[in-house]
Parts: structure tokens; sequence; C-alpha cells
């Protein structure tokens, strides 16, 4: 993990105008970069953040993190890539989640915070991510143990060849589109509406 980070205060850093990935990385693999990479690649474009041909910035930020994981070798970790205007970073963490969390399962509770649905920002990880990491601080002040999703999140639907808590192969559904991950270890998510 980079601890000595140094950022230029850009429109990121002032207003939230940038874009963010958290990537699980498993034994030294980004899953499912090509995804992250693309929805990467449609804010900074919206956002208009990028100086140069998309596809060639993106394949730029592909080479660093897979520089990134090979310099810093993650048997189970996370790589967040951030970027704004004035500034890329990468920096890492160990996966927080254990083994038993897995295998016990996820509660999830929907937020009372609505987001903007004409807002098209309500769509990209952007920089300005205030309203969930408040509601999940207060959601844990609740319960240790919890998590916390906004109702208008897409979530994929997951088909496993097996049963959650282990390593199976999975199919992942995400708008329309089939993608399948050998081992991979699917939690079972438990969602309650208030």
């Amino acid at each position: 993990m980079n601890n000595n980070l140094k950022i230029t205060a850009d429109e990121g850093y002032w207003f939230g105008l940038g874009a963010f990935e958290t990537i699980w990385v498993y034994k030294n693999k980004a899953v499912f970069i090509e995804e992250h990479l693309d929805r990467l690649k449609n804010a900074v474009f919206y956002l208009n953040i990028v100086q140069e041909p998309i596809d060639q910035w993106i394949d730029k930020r592909k080479k660093e993190i897979e520089k990134y994981i090979s310099e810093n070798p993650m048997e189970n970790g996370v790589l967040k890539l951030t970027v704004s205007k004035e500034n890329i970073t990468i920096t890492s963490r160990k996966n927080t989640y254990t083994t038993e969390q897995y295998e016990k399962g996820f509660e999830l509770e929907y937020s009372n915070i609505r987001r903007n649905e004409t807002s098209p920002f309500t769509y990209m990880k952007t920089l300005n991510y205030s309203d969930c990491i408040w509601k999940k601080r207060k959601a844990k002040e609740k319960e240790p143990d919890y998590d916390v999703e906004s109702e208008n999140l897409a979530i994929p639907e997951v088909h496993l060849h097996g049963h959650h808590g282990h390593k199976e192969e999975a199919d992942v559904h995400h708008h329309g589109e089939s993608i399948s991950y050998d081992n991979v270890a699917i939690p079972e998510i438990h969602i309650k509406k208030k």
C-alpha cells in the first residue's frame, strides 16, 4: 500500500469530479478487470477528465494495474484505482472479509437515502461518495457486522454450480451479459426491505 500519496488539488479533490474502481485481487489476478475498466472508461469519458484517446488511456491503466500487482503480490486483496483530471492513484489493502463471513453470508438493508435517479452521477463510481460512506458508518454504529446497499444499485444475478461459501464455478448475469468464472467464492446474500 502506498501511504505517501501526493495529489494535486483539482476538481476531483475540491468537488468530487473524478471516478474510482475498487477491484478484488485474488491470487495476484484482478477479478472482473475488464468490467471495472469498462465502467471507469464510461465515467471518465462522461466527466471529460482524460486528455488522450480513451482506449489508449484505458490500456495504460490496465498495464499500470498489472505492474502494481506484480510489484505488490496479493493472495486476497483489494486494489483501488482513483482518477481525477490531475491525479491517478493506485492503492491496495488486505481484503477484510473473512471465510466465516462468506460461510455465514451477509445481510443487507436498503438505505433510506434515495439517490437522484435523474443524475448521471448515480450510475458512476465518482469521488462524491459521501452519502454511501456516511450511511455505512451509521449502520456500523448500529450493528458492527452490517453492510449497506443503495436501493438504486444494480445487483448482478448469480447462478452457482455448487453452493455459497465454496469456491465453485459461477455464471454472473449483469445487464443481460453472461460471464463465467472458475474458483470464485460467492457469499450468500440476504436482503431485507424496511
